[in-house]
């Protein structure tokens, strides 16, 4: 699917955002912030994207910076909501990532979109995480919450929770840039495989050398 043919990643359904105006700024500014950068984009590109005018886009933010950090916290809300959906604490490991596996594959395949916003939060991380005042506002403490009770539950590997769940993060992050920039033509089924087949090796206690 190519990038003009992405669905909108905000909704009114996953922000509780009514007015429509500020949703194609979102939007718009996931897409924009992605390609150019935030430093790079211009507020006047937003404003064209958005199909806002430059006061109704400073009616919803101040700054070019507020509306990248808005974005950041969104898509991070929305995540979160995502993984407390797909970790159970009581699941197993194998169940788990093989759910895992069904969703990645889902999303390669039908949103893209989320993908799209996976990569922003990669991108521009470095800037807004450490204003984060809690951590339980992040995707990666559900993963840490699972991998923790799961330890303790004997189907994963000692080590330190974080650096595991930072590590399964990072390879999701590394398929979503294999099947952007590949030639090759990989399907999303055989990507959400070797996710589930490399996390299992990654973290089970059963395969640890």
């Amino acid at each position: 699917m190519k990038q003009s043919e992405l669905s909108h990643f905000f909704t009114m359904e996953n922000t509780g955002i009514t007015a429509q105006g500020h949703l194609r700024l979102l939007n718009a500014g996931l897409k924009l912030f992605n390609e150019k950068g935030v430093d790079a984009a211009s507020v006047r590109e937003l404003a064209r994207r958005s199909n806002l005018s430059n006061p109704a886009l400073y009616s919803h933010y101040d700054s070019k910076e507020a509306l990248a950090k808005d974005i950041f916290s969104q898509i991070l809300a929305i995540f979160r909501e995502d993984a407390n959906r797909l970790l159970n604490p009581n699941q197993a490991l194998k169940d788990t990532l093989r759910r895992m596996r069904a969703h990645l594959a889902e999303n390669f395949e039908f949103h893209p979109e989320s993908n799209e916003a996976f990569q922003y939060i990669h991108q521009v991380g470095y800037r807004f995480f450490p204003s984060i005042q809690d951590a339980r506002q992040t995707p990666m403490h559900a993963w840490v919450e699972y991998i923790r009770a799961r330890q303790q539950a004997g189907d994963i590997r000692e080590g330190n929770p974080r650096i595991l769940a930072c590590m399964l993060i990072g390879m999701r992050i590394k398929l979503i840039q294999f099947q952007k920039f590949s030639p090759e033509t990989i399907s999303p089924e055989e990507l959400g495989e070797e996710f589930e087949r490399s996390a299992l090796l990654m973290l089970s206690k059963g395969l640890q050398s």
